[in-house]
């Protein structure tokens, strides 16, 4: 679902404006390429996208205003060092979001609701004492 709404949104994006976009855009999304097609984790294709999509955004909204740029110059542009920086180091926390983040939510969570757990035990064996076995049917 998320591979094919995001490759179709990415073909309408492109078709509609210059190559000068259509190059950030397939430069820029490498890793999110990536992602949809070699590993089967939606949620990681979609957290490293929407991280790597956003590191990418500044350069596409810079190159949707400029005029008759060649090619030469985009890239440049594109391929400066502080550039890639920009554009994949967000689709690499991203990554570290999907893979190390979510398991440590889930493990906070599932921490919580134990705590809950054992403190209705110890309520429950408080009701016990006071009302006797038969509170436990």
């Amino acid at each position: 679902m998320v591979r094919s709404a995001f490759f179709i949104v990415a073909v309408i994006a492109c078709g509609c404006y210059k190559p000068t976009i259509l190059l950030t855009f397939v430069f820029g999304l490498l890793p999110t390429f990536f992602c949809l097609l070699m590993l089967k984790s939606e949620l990681l294709a979609l957290c490293v996208g929407i991280f790597n999509l956003c590191g990418v955004l500044p350069f596409i909204i810079k190159a949707i205003g400029a005029e008759n740029i060649p090619l030469e110059h985009i890239f440049f542009y594109l391929f400066t060092f502080e550039n890639l920086l920009i554009m994949y180091v967000p689709a690499g926390v991203g990554f570290v979001f999907a893979k190390f983040v979510s398991k440590l939510i889930v493990k906070v969570i599932v921490k919580h609701y134990e705590k809950k757990r054992d403190d209705l035990k110890k309520e429950l064996l408080k009701l016990v004492e006071t009302w006797g076995e038969d509170i436990k049917k």
